[in-house]
């Protein structure tokens, strides 16, 4: 398995947070969107319906982002553990038990 350099480590955690960001901020604006039009009843183009089908749609492409960049969020998670056990950071059963079950 490739270790990774510090700096690609560095990297990792950066792509980790960027997802996660750009995930609530996307996340952020669909509620309000979604609020605006079911509680509130607002439609600011006059077709409530055409409104609320573009909101399930903005949710479903949503739910697609999301899972991708949680892959690509856990991928990075585990180079960067990589990294860490290859250098003495972190020993290799902490690993396992982050994940919740330890590993034989």
């Amino acid at each position: 398995m490739p270790t990774l350099t510090p700096e690609q480590r560095e990297q990792r955690l950066a792509l980790i947070e960027t997802d996660l960001a750009a995930y609530r901020a996307v996340k952020s604006a669909a509620s309000h969107l979604a609020y605006d039009v079911v509680i509130r009843g607002e439609d600011p183009h006059g077709d409530r319906h055409a409104h609320e089908r573009a909101s399930a749609a903005l949710s479903r492409r949503l739910k697609d982002e999301y899972r991708a960049a949680h892959e690509a969020s856990a991928a990075a998670r585990l180079a960067v553990e990589d990294f860490d056990v290859a250098h003495g950071l972190m020993e290799p059963l902490a690993r396992h038990r982050k994940a919740g079950a330890v590993r034989a």
